[in-house]
């Protein structure tokens, strides 16, 4: 077996913390602003209004993304589920094959 000498051991931490401290404190209701954690200070705030409706829009569409592509399964599984042994042998399929993607729930691959 191999024996683990002193000088084999890390002398420095694996690993850095993961929070970050910040030394600025707000003084002011004006400087609040500029420590929210959520936004860097740099972007102005007309540009953050801005992006919130695109934000909102490209959740959206991801949704109906989503949405459409669950019919277009449970479409494909009703249509699998009428076809005969000879379509089914046309395509590649045994009824056992069809009869394991037709139970599948629409939101399963």
């Amino acid at each position: 077996m191999f024996a683990i000498s002193k000088e084999d051991r890390v002398q420095r931490r694996l690993y850095r913390s993961t929070t970050t401290s910040r030394a600025w404190n707000p003084k002011t209701k004006a400087d609040l602003p500029r420590a929210a954690p959520w936004r860097p200070a740099r972007i102005p705030e007309e540009t953050l209004r801005q992006a919130f409706p695109h934000r909102l829009t490209g959740f959206l569409s991801g949704v109906g993304a989503v949405l459409r592509e669950w019919r277009r399964r449970r479409n494909g599984r009703l249509e699998l589920a009428r076809l005969d042994e000879r379509m089914l042998r046309d395509i590649g399929l045994t009824r056992v094959d069809a009869e394991y993607e037709m139970n599948k729930p629409f939101w399963r691959e």
